[in-house]
């Protein structure tokens, strides 16, 4: 889940590369097919299924916090889980978030089930 520079430096594979218009500076990076990012997408899907299906807030979700592979499948990971909480627990530090990845609709800046979807 990492990607070389054009000078050698290793990156890791943010989902931005795959959700963003490529850019001169990521052209190491494949781009995936539309198949290829629906399966991505029902990767990520199926993820936050299952930390929801075992009591999980992921709170935090974002371009950055998610990784993701095509080799050997359509993969994905997940990064900077500290504001992972049990559901109806209170969060052990302030619920991170990153700009424009918040749910507008949302009262408040706590993170649910709700708002991860």
């Amino acid at each position: 889940m990492t990607w070389r520079t054009s000078t050698g430096a290793s990156k890791l594979l943010e989902l931005q590369y795959a959700i963003r218009a490529p850019r001169a500076a990521w052209q190491e990076v494949a781009q995936p097919t539309a198949q290829q990012r629906r399966a991505l997408a029902l990767a990520c899907v199926e993820a936050i299924a299952w930390f929801h299906d075992a009591g999980l807030v992921i709170g935090d979700i974002s371009q950055a916090n998610v990784l993701w592979s095509l080799s050997p499948g359509p993969a994905v990971h997940f990064l900077d889980c500290d504001g992972f909480r049990q559901v109806g627990r209170t969060a052990v530090q302030a619920q991170a978030g990153t700009p424009d990845w918040n749910d507008p609709l949302a009262p408040s800046i706590e993170a649910t089930v709700d708002t991860d979807a």
